[in-house]
């Protein structure tokens, strides 16, 4: 797959053109593998992206055959890991718009066994086993509380209130309760 980037050689042109390997050999995706160990295993704390990173640098690094790229003297450049890593890799315009491109041709094939080694380490789920709490089921459940009990009481003082013209209540006890 051939992949336009701006020119990143120092011949005088805009663009260079990148050829990317149809497939990454098993060695270069299981290289992919390792760097991703050791990237973990260097920092435990490495995220997602760090990750996606690695892999796209691994694909660039390892995905591309061949070049336009020309020297001073306007050879061609010779296509290795170390042109690559200085030409390519620094220049990021170039570097997203050949990863964007290895990813949909590698992504797959390293990923994949990835993905099967990270989802065999955790339990299957759902789990064979209730997760919730152990019951006893030979006791007896506990016993209710007993409910309050409420009393009324006869009030036989019983008033009205009236509101004022002034907005004060006030009160005038019932005719029961004032004999």
């Amino acid at each position: 797959m051939d992949v336009t980037i701006p020119c990143v050689c120092s011949a005088d042109h805009e663009t260079d053109t990148v050829t990317l390997r149809d497939a990454l050999s098993p060695h270069d995706a299981m290289a992919l593998d390792k760097d991703i160990q050791v990237m973990r295993a260097e920092d435990p704390d490495a995220t997602a992206g760090d990750v996606l990173a690695t892999l796209s640098e691994g694909y660039i690094v390892r995905g591309i055959s061949s070049w336009t790229l020309v020297g001073e003297d306007g050879e061609p450049l010779p296509v290795t890991k170390s042109a690559i890593r200085s030409l390519i890799l620094p220049n990021l315009e170039a570097a997203n718009a050949i990863a964007e491109e290895a990813d949909g041709l590698y992504a797959e094939a390293v990923m994949l066994p990835l993905l099967s080694r990270a989802s065999t380490s955790s339990p299957p789920t759902p789990t064979e086993d209730s997760t919730s709490a152990p019951t006893d089921s030979g006791s007896t459940p506990p016993t209710p509380s007993r409910p309050f009990s409420t009393t009324t009481t006869p009030m036989d003082d019983i008033g009205q209130t009236f509101a004022s013209p002034g907005g004060v209540s006030s009160f005038s006890p019932s005719s029961a309760s004032a004999a």
